[in-house]
């Protein structure tokens, strides 16, 4: 029986490797195909968001047209490159390998992801065995002297592909090909014309006037974002452009859950001061008894706000000899005005017509108001800022 024990034990710990070998097995098998947290997915809010200005901003509406020599590029998206280097093939990246995880913001928990199910498309471009800058463009109509934000999410195989997102403010495009060499498959513009643009890219051709956000790291094969860039439009249309430009080797760039957002303007105040008074706006207020209707003529698409405070009273005695502190009633800065001299504003606001009308609630009867009226607006590719003369109303008694 003695000489039978050392196969026994031999047997016990094979026995034991292959139960733990097996676990260990499972337990990865599990792990890979098990999906990314259960959370709200920004892909749906800004896919199928109404006031998102993009069109087609996830590449997911139709097909992808076809251009020569062998690219696919999303409707409403126009493809470019350096035209010092070959271009990269354009593809649909809606594959399950080209969407993974998006990551949330860093608010919302950096070990959180929204899983791209079920796996839609991106705009894809590769090349094999060299490096490239490329990217894809888009134009669009918006309010002139307006901030717009551009944001979205990259993917690249590795690093230093320097991703960045720029506006035109200008709505600076890509030249017109000649119309004897339009192609099949030029993408339609805001019109729904079918435009072929010029695509390999001189960088005398790149807009000059167009603003860059900041690069992001890009760890390799992870989704990153959202890169963003913002900047004012200086025209009653803007470009938006994605940037890439990887090294050597084969490398592949995806863009997905892009967004363009009209950015709201919190005050028409530059560094916190209003202009001197040039001429141009001649305002008239008609009091009530808490409200006030401020009216003044405007030039079409310009935009107009209102700054006014309390109007100083002077003492009903001398009070110099006093030597005891003297508290004046103060206007509380409803609306983050970022002025010196005036507390409380009405919002930003684009006219729609050729009189601009602001109603002021909340405030006292009988009491006596001093206001400025602002106005900035579009004077050739400049947006630039009036202002009224200080006047004072008062409001009327019940």
């Amino acid at each position: 029986m003695l000489e039978h024990k050392p196969f026994v034990f031999l047997s016990a710990i094979v026995l034991f490797l292959v139960v733990v070998l097996t676990l260990g097995v499972s337990r990865l098998v599990g792990a890979q195909g098990e999906p990314p947290p259960a959370v709200q997915s920004v892909a749906t809010d800004v896919c199928s968001d109404p006031v998102n200005m993009l069109a087609n901003p996830c590449f997911n509406d139709g097909g992808f047209y076809f251009r020569m020599p062998n690219s696919l590029v999303p409707p409403e998206w126009y493809r470019w490159w350096d035209y010092g280097r070959d271009g990269p093939e354009f593809i649909d990246g809606g594959t399950t390998h080209h969407n993974q995880c998006y990551p949330l913001p860093a608010s919302q928990g950096q070990s959180q992801c929204v899983d791209m199910a079920p796996k839609n498309r991106s705009l894809g471009y590769i090349r094999m065995g060299a490096g490239y800058t490329a990217g894809a463009w888009q134009w669009l109509r918006v309010t002139p002297c307006m901030d717009y934000q551009f944001s979205g999410y990259v993917r690249g195989d590795s690093t230093g592909y320097h991703p960045r997102l720029g506006i035109n403010p200008l709505g600076q495009r890509m030249p017109l090909k000649p119309p004897e060499k339009t192609e099949y498959g030029c993408g339609p513009d805001p019109d729904g014309n079918s435009i072929c643009y010029k695509e390999g890219l001189n960088w005398v051709d790149m807009p000059s006037a167009t603003v860059w956000g900041n690069e992001i790291d890009l760890p390799p094969q992870t989704w990153s974002g959202p890169v963003t860039v913002t900047t004012e439009a200086l025209s009653t249309t803007i470009s938006v452009w994605t940037y890439t430009s990887p090294g050597t080797g084969s490398q592949s760039t995806y863009w997905d859950l892009m967004s363009l957002y009209q950015v709201p303007k919190k005050t028409l105040a530059q560094n916190g001061e209003i202009p001197a008074p040039d001429g141009t706006l001649n305002p008239t207020v008609t009091p009530g008894t808490t409200t006030a209707q401020v009216q003044w003529n405007t030039t079409s698409a310009a935009l107009g706000q209102v700054f006014y405070r309390l109007h100083p009273t002077p003492p009903l005695s001398d009070t110099s000899h006093l030597t005891h502190t003297v508290y004046l009633p103060v206007i509380q800065n409803f609306n983050n005005c970022a002025t010196d001299d005036f507390g409380s504003c009405t919002g930003v606001e684009s006219a729609t017509g050729s009189i601009y009308s602001v109603s002021l609630g909340g405030l006292r009867p009988g009491t006596a108001y001093d206001y400025v009226v602002m106005s900035r607006r579009l004077d050739g590719s400049t947006c630039l800022s009036s202002a009224s003369v200080t006047g004072t109303f008062t409001t009327t008694l019940p």
